[in-house]
């Protein structure tokens, strides 16, 4: 996946969940950022007082948890190459051992062999 099609997969999704709760895209995206484990410390970046107050807007309310996983499975990060083929990550992408001999239960090791004898990995 392109770095751009990602960036609109994120913007499409908060501007779907603005729409669903009645909120602007700038208020689901501050709100987003502070629902995020850790310190987030989102900076406001507005020019004007409205947009200031629209930001402002964004501590009035909580996202939901569907609206939380749209927004987080729309901003998941492809981990590709090696994190995919030794199962690394929070699951993205498909089984590296799906249709073949090696069990789930492989170590990292057994898996990257596997690879390396089928001609996956060169």
């Amino acid at each position: 996946m392109q770095p751009d099609e990602r960036k609109t997969r994120i913007s499409r999704a908060v501007v779907e969940v603005g729409k669903d709760i009645g909120r602007s895209p700038s208020q689901v995206a501050l709100a987003w950022l502070r629902q995020q484990p850790g310190v987030v410390i989102p900076i406001i970046g507005a020019r004007t007082a409205a947009q200031l107050k629209d930001n402002l807007g964004s501590v009035e309310f909580s996202l939901e948890g569907p609206h939380l996983k749209r927004l987080d499975e729309a901003s998941r990060i492809e981990l590709g190459f090696p994190q995919r083929l030794l199962h690394i990550g929070n699951g993205a992408g498909a089984s590296p051992t799906a249709g073949c001999s090696i069990g789930s239960t492989a170590t990292a090791r057994d898996r990257i062999w596997f690879h390396l004898r089928n001609g996956v990995i060169r």
